[in-house]
């Protein structure tokens, strides 16, 4: 049986609040928004089925970086739903997208509504 490797390109974009992108002829690309990166958040945060997840996790990882901000959202969103941790798909797009950006796999567990700074290295998440 062989193994299928995903490959993800990183769309360039100029998002407020991320570092500017620019297109491969170095012409910025239009505005994608902060609506949209919080649509597919909560997309992510309500998928029913593990197809849903896996696109939407793959449309994030696209993205090729969040602010810190929104990684904390992302990491509470990931443990908040079965689909995305205990799904291959979600994984599959999340885990090198984490990576590339230096950040540790699998995100860090959170209380709801406690900063991700809350979780310490040295200690096991709940």
């Amino acid at each position: 049986m062989s193994r299928i490797t995903a490959r993800l390109t990183p769309i360039p974009v100029s998002v407020p609040g991320l570092p500017a992108a620019a297109a491969p002829d170095g012409q910025a690309m239009p505005e994608l928004g902060t609506t949209v990166i919080d649509g597919l958040l909560n997309a992510l945060e309500s998928a029913g089925n593990y197809m849903d997840a896996g696109a939407t996790a793959e449309r994030i990882a696209a993205l090729g970086t969040l602010t810190d901000e929104r990684f904390e959202r992302l990491d509470r969103v990931w443990w908040s739903n079965g689909q995305l941790y205990g799904g291959l798909l979600p994984t599959r797009a999340m885990e090198p997208f984490y990576r590339m950006n230096g950040r540790g796999w699998p995100p860090p567990k959170v209380q709801p509504g406690a900063p991700v700074s809350a979780v310490r290295d040295d200690e096991e998440p709940f």
